[in-house]
């Protein structure tokens, strides 16, 4: 008896500590003025994952926004004192080709050659804002991304180029949280 007791004690309580891994898909192409650390992406889900309405990454705060009926967030953050838990590594890789520049080019627009090809890893504790208790999870993300220089006309009274350098994604750039 009592290990039959003990036993479904064991079953019931499985489902507590089960966690579940979601994924989301970084769409190729989104281009961060900044750089890749400090940008917003609009991820698509995979398989059964949430939607989210956005990744923000950076300062203050690296949060992953769930789309209604959610209106959830989870941050990289600390609230108890305010820190973030996010810890990024840029890795440099010159073997990964970019991908071809791209091909919609506003005539005041040209593209130089694709200058650095980085791989930006995010580990993070996250916690859920609107929940009681608070719900924690790890958050992980591998971005690749390629630099270029942007040159844009500016100036209005005397025509100027001026450069910007921009990042844009690559293919295989995910975001996944597991709790």
């Amino acid at each position: 008896m009592k290990k039959h007791l003990l036993f479904l004690l064991l079953a019931m309580s499985l489902p507590l500590f089960a966690q579940t891994t979601n994924q989301w898909t970084i769409p190729t192409g989104t281009v961060c003025t900044a750089d890749p650390e400090h940008c917003t992406y609009y991820p698509t889900p995979d398989g059964s994952a949430p939607a989210s309405q956005r990744f923000q990454t950076g300062d203050p705060f690296t949060q992953l926004v769930f789309a209604a009926p959610s209106t959830n967030a989870d941050y990289c953050t600390n609230f108890s004192n305010n820190t973030t838990t996010a810890v990024w590594q840029p890795v440099a890789d010159t073997d990964l080709h970019p991908g071809p520049t791209p091909t919609v080019v506003p005539p005041t627009i040209s593209y130089t050659n694709v200058s650095t090809v980085k791989l930006f890893t995010l580990d993070c504790v996250t916690s859920e804002t609107y929940t009681h208790p608070i719900l924690y999870g790890n958050l992980h993300s591998e971005i690749l991304a390629y630099s270029y220089v942007r040159n844009y006309r500016c100036g209005s009274r005397v025509p100027t180029t001026c450069h910007r350098t921009q990042w844009s994604t690559s293919d295989g750039s995910f975001a996944d949280e597991t709790k």
